[in-house]
């Protein structure tokens, strides 16, 4: 990987809260004492299996958080064979794919997430970095768009779409987006260093300096040109 990518890499950020949520049937049988102690008896288990599950996938996202991609993925698929339509599942595996440089499987787990649950913003976000891997920014434009329409604001989401855009060459753009995730995520260290790499890759121009300073799009073709990266997603 040359300098500029892995610089790319880096810089890309993407949250990963998870929903825990689980459906209960407390049943509807007679008032007898055994079927209260049955009832109570399911439903201790449905929770001790959903607690469990979540501890799961919360251990699989670690994992892959900490760049054991191949942990998680094994950890992940496992879990996918109990129960493979949970949408955090499917999200956090395509997550996993898209860190691997694995692009178009990931996007095909991470669309399938999406269907299963069209209001995460995070797999939007993560669909973003994978088209970015592939070179393809229009649709990396409208899934961070997706997300920023479920999550308006989100510094994370920002950040992602404002490198987006500067790999696409478009500057401008990425200096305006970035100038948001800064505004909306003052917290994030990494994010305030992204404002200096945007810079870095495509300073703002004055007119005077015009004639001898690169194009934008010119800045960014080394980091565009390669088209799989791993990613912080």
């Amino acid at each position: 990987m040359d300098r500029s990518l892995a610089t790319f890499a880096a810089a890309l950020l993407l949250g990963t809260s998870l929903s825990a949520c689980s459906t209960l049937d407390f049943g509807s049988g007679s008032n007898s004492a055994p079927t209260q102690k049955t009832a109570i008896k399911g439903n201790t288990s449905a929770h001790s299996m959903a607690a469990d599950l979540d501890v799961q996938i919360h251990a699989a996202q670690a994992q892959r958080q900490s760049g054991d991609y191949a942990g998680a993925t094994r950890a992940l698929g496992q879990l996918m064979l109990v129960t493979p339509d949970d949408p955090r599942i499917v999200g956090e595996y395509g997550k996993t794919l898209a860190q691997q440089g694995r692009t178009k499987e990931s996007l095909d787990f991470l669309k399938r997430a999406v269907q299963l649950s069209p209001n995460d913003w995070t797999v939007y976000s993560a669909m973003g970095v994978a088209y970015d891997q592939q070179g393809d920014y229009p649709n990396a434009r409208v899934a961070y768009q997706q997300a920023l329409a479920i999550r308006p604001g989100e510094p994370t989401v920002l950040n992602n779409y404002a490198l987006s855009r500067l790999q696409a060459g478009d500057a401008a753009g990425a200096r305006q987006l970035m100038a948001q995730a800064q505004a909306s995520g003052a917290s994030n260290p990494k994010i305030a260093q992204n404002v200096a790499l945007i810079e870095s890759y495509a300073p703002t121009q004055k007119p005077a300096a015009v004639a001898s300073t690169p194009s934008p799009a010119k800045a960014t073709t080394t980091a565009s040109n390669n088209k799989t990266v791993p990613v912080t997603v």
